[in-house]
């Protein structure tokens, strides 16, 4: 360094440090920790009710299978109990 006279000296823990990087460094305003809990527990809450909203519409959907599995097998009994297959038309002669 002695053969560089232009060269401004610096302290060595302040050598690699940018001076734009330090003024950011000390206008930088930082979030309260209180507000940062308030929206991770908003985000917690979202996620629950996301959650339960789709296990609601699973539910809906197990159930809705289910009574059209009920139904379907009710209308196979039916027809299994019909011996006369033609049994909704009206004969004339009697």
């Amino acid at each position: 360094m002695p053969n560089e006279p232009n060269r401004m000296r610096t302290r060595a823990s302040n050598s690699n440090a940018h001076p734009g990087a330090r003024a950011a460094d000390a206008l930088r305003v930082y979030c309260p920790k209180e507000v940062i809990q308030r929206e991770k527990d908003k985000k917690k809450a979202r996620k629950e009710a996301k959650e339960e909203q789709r296990l609601t519409v699973e539910a809906n959907k197990k159930a809705g299978k289910k009574y059209i599995s009920q139904l379907e097998a009710e209308v196979a009994a039916e027809a299994a109990d019909d011996k006369d297959p033609c049994h909704h038309i009206k004969t004339k002669c009697k």
